[in-house]
């Protein structure tokens, strides 16, 4: 009874490691260089999102521009793409942070959930220092812009935001039945 109990119980411990080693897996990279950007000048940052397991998996990855201690600032952008097994994407781009952003310690944050319920999460943390520069107009679109340019860049979609509508009860009722 000891022995069956024993085949049983390490035939059950190598299928487990097995099927383990064959599930996929999503890993995520971000960085921003320099550290210390003042305002209006440019930045370079990198974004690499990679499939390193052995099946085929869709991802959602999500791009913020984080103040540290105070919140989201710019984003969440999201958007979702389709990794091969062993697939990495990466991307390389140019920023520069808006003069109406206060100065101060920020990071560019992302997110990446896989269809099969794996996540990883990355952040690059930077220095946002004074500097004489003029705010251009529209900052803040300039900045969403550069987040829905690196999900596109790197072959993601972009979600677009659920429209809102003022409704009725009777609406309501008729959309529900």
């Amino acid at each position: 009874m000891t022995r069956r109990l024993l085949r049983f119980l390490c035939v059950a411990a190598l299928l487990a490691v097995g099927a383990g080693a064959a599930a996929a897996d999503v890993k995520l990279r971000v960085a921003v260089a320099p550290d210390t950007l003042p305002q209006c000048y440019p930045g370079h940052g990198f974004i690499a999102v990679a499939n390193t397991g052995a099946h085929p998996i869709g991802v959602r990855v999500c791009i913020a521009l984080v103040h540290q201690g105070t919140g989201v600032v710019y984003g969440p952008m999201c958007g979702r793409l389709l990794l091969a097994a062993g697939e990495r994407r990466q991307h390389e781009f140019t920023f520069s942070i808006p003069g109406i952003l206060p100065t101060g310690p920020y990071a560019l944050v992302a997110r990446a959930v896989a269809t099969d319920g794996t996540s990883d999460q990355a952040a690059a943390p930077f220095y946002v220092a004074p500097s004489p520069c003029v705010a251009p107009t529209g900052g803040v679109d300039s900045a969403d812009a550069l987040l829905k340019g690196v999900l596109t860049t790197m072959g993601a979609t972009p979600e677009a935001t659920t429209p809102t509508q003022p409704s009725t009860w009777g609406s309501l009722k008729i959309r529900y039945r």
